[in-house]
């Protein structure tokens, strides 16, 4: 569940965000549809543009944490 473009939740480092709202101004485009409904930890790790702003971003998409 919660993998589509208008209903996209993942999880990067036990945190559950919500990304709904920023699948459409994604820098890298439709690459983010790939992180949708499953934990894409080492998906974001991977991409070397994810530096202190998309850490910022995780931040203000978080809905909850794993436990």
């Amino acid at each position: 569940t919660h993998n589509s473009a208008s209903d996209c939740w993942t999880v990067i480092n036990k945190d559950v965000l919500n990304l709904s709202p920023f699948v459409n101004d994604h820098p890298g485009g439709r690459e983010i549809l790939r992180a949708c409904g499953r934990d894409a930890t080492s998906l974001f790790m991977s991409v070397d543009d994810h530096g202190k702003q998309a850490m910022d971003m995780i931040q203000a998409l978080k809905i909850g944490t794993l436990q």
